[in-house]
């Protein structure tokens, strides 16, 4: 039997469970089993203050096993910003030092030989290889440049002096080359004199525009007024020789060739004893062989180039010759 006062004393629960298991029995209490009071979870004795569970051991949350931990959102790179290029600064272009002006004239000596003498040509003998011969000057002002020799020579009345040119081994002053090429030049100034005329005198005015053809062609004092030109008619040998008193070129006037023309075969002759035999005008374009004899009885006599004048040919002379920032090519 259990006693009212036990019974009463367990906890609600445990009344609860036994009433319960009581009302369930038939026939009294000898068929059933009645859980002792207050009992004890497995695994736990029964010291301590009678009737009373210890405190239970709080269990621990489960740590999920195997489960990977949520891969953290990248924060995301902000793109750089690109670094401008900086432009270059464009290097100045350095001004040119300007050329100083040539003062002088210059003797680039001879070519190779172009002319293909014949026989019909006034023979030049030693003088072919000179662009300029005088007696007993020559005097230059500014850049002249020169292809072929210079030559001077002494005469009675002044010894032979070449001025204004660098020093060069072209250069002849009074020597034996010199001297020998005055000799050749009589020959050759006496040969073109010797020459019958087959054309029609010039007239003392060369008319703008005029055209000649190959021939001898005797003339006065002339003037060449504007342009000239002298047609070979596709013979590359074609001859020209003008017999002239003096000979003047106007300013800028040209004296051309066409139709396998070569200066190698034009020549110009005057005659002795004028003052000014050959004078040529400022930047003219002049094109063969002068010939020009000088002085008579103490007479000095010059051949005078204009400023910027170009000849293709030679001057070849016993008279002085003056020029003023030329060019002067032997053929």
């Amino acid at each position: 039997m259990i006693k009212a006062s036990r019974f009463f004393q367990i906890r609600p629960i445990a009344a609860i469970a036994t009433l319960a298991l009581l009302s369930a029995c038939s026939g009294g209490c000898g068929s059933c089993t009645v859980p002792p009071s207050n009992p004890l979870p497995a695994g736990v004795t029964g010291s301590g203050t009678s009737g009373q569970l210890p405190t239970p051991t709080p269990t621990p949350k489960p740590v999920s096993v195997g489960t990977a931990a949520p891969t953290p959102t990248p924060t995301p790179t902000p793109t750089p910003t690109p670094t401008p290029t900086p432009t270059p600064t464009p290097t100045p272009t350095p001004t040119p030092t300007p050329t100083p002006p040539i003062t002088t004239g210059v003797v680039l000596g001879t070519l190779p030989a172009t002319c293909n003498q014949t026989a019909q040509d006034v023979n030049l003998n030693s003088t072919a290889n000179f662009a300029l011969l005088a007696s007993p000057l020559i005097s230059n002002t500014g850049g002249t440049p020169v292809i072929g020799l210079v030559g001077v020579t002494t005469n009675p009345a002044q010894t032979g002096t070449v001025t204004g040119f660098q020093a060069s081994n072209s250069i002849h002053v009074n020597d034996a080359i010199a001297i020998q090429a005055q000799a050749d030049f009589t020959t050759a100034l006496n040969d073109a004199n010797g020459r019958a005329a087959t054309a029609g005198a010039l007239p003392a005015t060369v008319p703008n525009g005029t055209v000649l053809t190959p021939g001898v062609y005797p003339g006065p004092d002339i003037t060449i007024a504007g342009s000239l030109t002298l047609d070979a008619q596709n013979n590359p040998g074609a001859i020209f020789i003008f017999q002239v008193a003096s000979l003047t070129t106007a300013n800028n006037s040209t004296i051309t060739l066409i139709n396998a023309g070569s200066a190698c075969h034009v020549y110009w002759t005057t005659v002795q004893g004028t003052r000014a035999p050959v004078t040529l005008g400022n930047n003219s374009v002049f094109t063969g062989t002068i010939l020009a004899p000088g002085q008579v009885a103490g007479l000095l006599t010059e051949v005078d180039v204009g400023s910027g004048a170009t000849i293709n040919g030679r001057i070849i002379s016993s008279a002085s010759i003056t020029l003023q920032s030329d060019t002067i090519t032997a053929p």
